[in-house]
C-alpha cells in the first residue's frame, strides 16, 4: 500500500501531463483527442531553439563539477587557512535568494548602465560595453556563481571528509605525485557520489526559470521552461503544446535516471572506508596553501559580496542603476516598502509558512 500511494503522488501528475498533451479540446470544453500540441513542438523552430538553449546553458554543471570538486579538495585536504569561513561562506551563497542576488550583477554588468562597464569605458582604449548580462555567458556565469558551485561544493565536501585517507597516503607513498593520485585513487572511489551530484545538479538547471526569463528575453534567449511559460500566458493558454513540451522533458529526465542507474548498477560498491582504524586526517599544509586560500576568498568577494552589496547600494539610488547622478541617492524606496500594507502581508504569510515548514519538520524528526 505504501508504494502505490507513493506511485499515485508521483505517476499521477506526470500521468495528467501525458493526457492533456494530446487533448485539443477549446479551454473548459470536454476532452478531445488530438495531436497539434505535439506537432506544434515538433515543428517550431522557436520550440527546438528553446529546448537547445536549455542543454547550451547546462554546460555549467560539468564546469561546475571540476571547479566545485577543486575547492572542496582544498578544504578538505589541503589545511589550507581558512577552510571554515570559506566553507561556510558557500553555504551562506547557497542560502541566498536567487532573484535579489540577479539584480545585482544587473547593476553590475547591463551593458548601458552595469558598474564595471561604465567604469571599464572610461579607459582610453576601451569604446563600448565590455560585458552583457543579457547573454548565454552572463546567464552561465550567475548560475555559477549563485548556486550551481556553492552546491557542489556542499555536496562533495562530506563526500572527501568520509574517504579514508590512508588510500591516498598509499599512492604517496609509492611515489605518486597529488595529482595522479587524485585522478587514479579519489575521484575513481568518489565517482559514483559525483555523478549523483552531477544529476541532481544537471535536472535542476533544466528546471531553471527566473535568471533565464529577465536575463534571457532582451537577448532573445529561450528554454523550454520559459517556452512553457509563453504557451500559458497566451490568450487563449496553449495548454496542449505546453503540455506536450513538458512531457518531452519529463522522458529526458527519465531516461536521465534510468541511465544514471544503470551506470550506478554496472560500476557496483565502492569502499571509501576500510575495516580497520579510519585516517581522516587532511594532508601537510604547503606552502601555496595561502596563496590558494586568498584565491578562493577573492572569488567569493566577487561571486557573493560584490553583488549583494550592489543590490543594497542600488536600493537607494533614485534611478536603477545610476550611481552617478547628481543628487541620485535616497531612502523613499525603503519607506514606500515598510509603509505598503501588502509588504507586510507578504512577511507574515511568508513567516508563518516557514514556521509551518519546521514544525513539520520537528514532528517527522520526532
Amino acid at each position: 500500500m505504501f508504494v502505490l500511494g507513493i506511485a499515485l503522488f508521483t505517476l499521477a501528475p506526470v500521468g495528467y501531463v501525458l493526457v492533456s498533451s494530446f487533448d485539443v479540446s477549446a479551454h473548459g470544453a470536454a476532452y478531445k483527442f488530438g495531436t497539434e500540441g505535439w506537432r506544434e513542438v515538433f515543428t517550431s523552430a522557436k520550440t527546438w531553439s528553446s529546448i537547445v538553449y536549455s542543454f547550451i546553458l547546462a554546460v555549467r554543471v560539468p564546469i561546475a563539477v571540476v571547479v566545485g570538486f577543486g575547492i572542496a579538495w582544498l578544504l578538505v585536504r589541503a589545511q589550507i587557512p581558512a577552510a571554515r569561513f570559506i566553507e561556510l561562506a558557500f553555504w551562506f551563497g547557497f542560502l541566498l535568494p536567487g532573484f535579489p542576488m540577479m539584480l545585482g550583477w544587473i547593476l553590475l554588468l547591463d551593458a548601458n548602465y552595469g558598474l564595471i562597464n561604465v567604469l571599464l569605458q572610461k579607459l582610453p582604449f576601451i569604446d563600448g560595453p565590455v560585458f552583457s548580462i543579457y547573454s548565454v555567458p552572463g546567464i552561465i556565469w550567475v548560475h555559477m556563481a549563485l548556486t550551481t558551485v556553492p552546491i557542489m561544493v556542499i555536496l562533495i565536501a562530506p563526500m572527501l571528509r568520509q574517504l579514508d585517507a590512508s588510500f591516498e597516503e598509499a599512492a604517496d607513498v609509492s611515489g605518486a605525485k597529488p595529482l595522479h593520485t587524485m585522478r587514479r585513487i579519489t575521484i575513481p572511489l568518489l565517482l559514483p557520489a559525483i555523478a549523483t551530484a552531477f544529476l541532481l545538479s544537471l535536472i535542476r538547471s533544466l528546471e531553471a526559470f527566473e535568471v533565464e526569463r529577465v536575463l534571457g528575453t532582451p537577448a532573445n534567449i529561450n528554454i523550454y521552461s520559459t517556452r512553457i511559460f509563453d504557451y500559458v500566458s497566451l490568450e487563449p493558454p496553449a495548454f496542449p503544446q505546453a503540455m506536450a513540451l513538458s512531457a518531452l522533458f519529463l522522458a529526458i529526465l527519465l531516461a536521465l535516471a534510468v541511465l544514471y542507474q544503470w551506470y550506478v548498477d554496472r560500476s557496483g560498491p565502492r569502499p571509501t572506508i576500510a575495516g580497520r582504524g579510519v585516517r581522516m586526517q587532511p594532508r601537510a599544509k604547503s606552502r601555496w596553501a595561502t596563496a590558494v586560500s586568498v584565491l578562493i576568498i577573492a572569488y567569493l568577494f566577487i561571486s557573493l559580496a560584490l553583488p549583494l552589496a550592489m543590490l543594497l547600494a542600488g536600493s537607494f539610488n533614485k534611478l536603477f542603476g545610476f550611481f552617478f547622478l547628481q543628487d541620485g541617492w535616497t531612502a523613499t524606496h525603503w519607506a514606500r516598502v515598510f509603509g505598503d500594507p501588502r509588504f507586510t502581508r507578504a512577511a507574515v504569510v511568508s513567516t508563518l509558512r516557514k514556521s509551518r515548514t519546521s514544525d513539520t519538520g520537528v514532528k517527522r524528526r520526532r
